[in-house]
């Protein structure tokens, strides 16, 4: 009886084991499964000058909002991603001081999607649609430049020029000089720089201007000053940026230098008609921050005069 016993007690424990062996052998298969159900999706974050941008964070989201993964790029921007098939996931990619960006897939099958290179851009924009001039000794040039913030979080931005001995800049808004501004996420600021050559200076120099936040973006000038014989008999004026691209209800502004190469004058400020496509497009002149029709000039001096074009909002296109 006894020897019955522990037969059926050994029988009793193969039994056991013969099951724990099923369920194992079962979770294998099921992992087996859920492998070949798989895709992988790859490619490689880069900067603007095609530079790998390692620890970029890539958050991975199904078609329900749910955040389904949680990784980051190597140290050469290179990734890659294994997520269920059939499925429509949405990665987002993101770093500190750049615009993030969101790419949207489908995954049908196990063949492997390569997303290629992904640029990210610097969340700090400088613009400039000029970067080589022709100046005189004593010029004082006006150079118009934007700086946008397409990130997600507003920057505070602090402003630093490089300039040839004895050279002088400053940034300029519509009230006074500036040296740092918070820019708001998706905001632009138009800005101008003041240069002036000094009286010396002759061939070629080079400057910069740098917009530093949590990122940096640098415009890089060359600037010509030509000591040839100054016509002395008329009086001129300049713009350094004549062509403006603007929508309706917006404000256009044009830097309008004037050089006196005469007499002591005043000179009246006004928009011919005829320029105007109709009369709801309106302008207006200003000195520093004050609105004026006329100014006074000394000889053989300058003056900054900015003209703002006010555009209506039922203007037509190309006008």
């Amino acid at each position: 009886m006894m020897k019955r016993c522990r037969e059926m007690t050994h029988l009793s424990n193969l039994a056991i084991c013969l099951m724990v062996v099923l369920v194992i052998s079962m979770g294998k298969y099921s992992v087996l499964v859920r492998g070949e159900l798989s895709g992988t999706v790859s490619g490689r974050i880069i900067d603007e000058y095609d530079q790998g941008m390692g620890n970029v964070e890539i958050q991975v989201y199904s078609s329900d909002e749910v955040l389904v993964k949680n990784e980051s790029t190597s140290s050469d921007g290179s990734f890659s991603v294994d997520l269920g098939l059939r499925r429509e996931y949405v990665l987002y990619f993101s770093k500190e001081g750049y615009a993030a960006f969101t790419k949207t897939i489908l995954l049908r099958s196990t063949e492997p999607v390569d997303l290629g290179d992904i640029i990210l851009l610097k969340a700090l924009r400088l613009f400039y649609t000029v970067l080589g001039l022709v100046a005189r000794p004593g010029d004082e040039l006006v150079l118009p430049f934007t700086v946008s913030n397409i990130g997600e979080e507003a920057e505070v931005v602090e402003f630093s020029v490089a300039k040839p001995k004895g050279w002088t800049m400053r940034i300029l808004d519509q009230i006074g000089q500036v040296s740092k501004i918070h820019l708001l996420t998706g905001a632009s600021l138009n800005l101008r720089l003041v240069v002036t050559v000094p009286q010396t200076s002759a061939g070629d120099y080079k400057l910069s201007l740098s917009a530093t936040g949590k990122t940096s973006s640098t415009l890089d000038f060359t600037v010509t000053v030509d000591t040839g014989e100054i016509d002395y008999t008329e009086t001129s004026i300049s713009c350094s940026e004549p062509w403006q691209v603007a929508s309706t209800g917006s404000v256009a502004t044009f830097d309008l230098m004037i050089t006196n190469n005469v007499k002591d004058d005043i000179y009246l400020l006004y928009i011919e008609n005829p320029s105007l496509p109709n009369k709801n497009w309106t302008t207006s002149f200003y000195s520093d921050i004050k609105n004026v029709k006329s100014v006074g000039i000394e000889a053989l001096q300058k003056s900054l005069i900015t003209l703002l074009v006010e555009v209506p909002s039922d203007a037509a296109p190309n006008d």
